[in-house]
């Protein structure tokens, strides 16, 4: 499944254009208050809070079961270096 952060304040949900933070494929979905870290350095990262969860699915035929293929992940900016 695709997760994209995205900033809570910016996000629209009846717009689908918005800026992206960051996108990567994953098998978990964190939960509203988790941390996420983007970056590999130890002084040079940002940390970001799962404020909200926005699931989408791409749409299929009728009578066919589908698992969501993306999270919208709705994030606040805890630190950034």
């Amino acid at each position: 499944m695709l997760l994209t952060l995205v900033d809570k304040d910016s996000f629209d949900y009846s717009e689908a254009n918005h800026d992206v933070i960051l996108e990567k494929q994953s098998s978990c979905v964190p939960l509203i208050g988790d941390l996420i870290k983007d970056g590999h350095g130890l002084s040079a990262f940002n940390v970001y809070r799962v404020e909200g969860r926005v699931f989408r699915s791409k749409p299929v035929r009728n009578g066919e079961d589908t698992d969501f293929s993306s999270v919208y992940l709705l994030v606040s900016t805890v630190s950034q270096n």
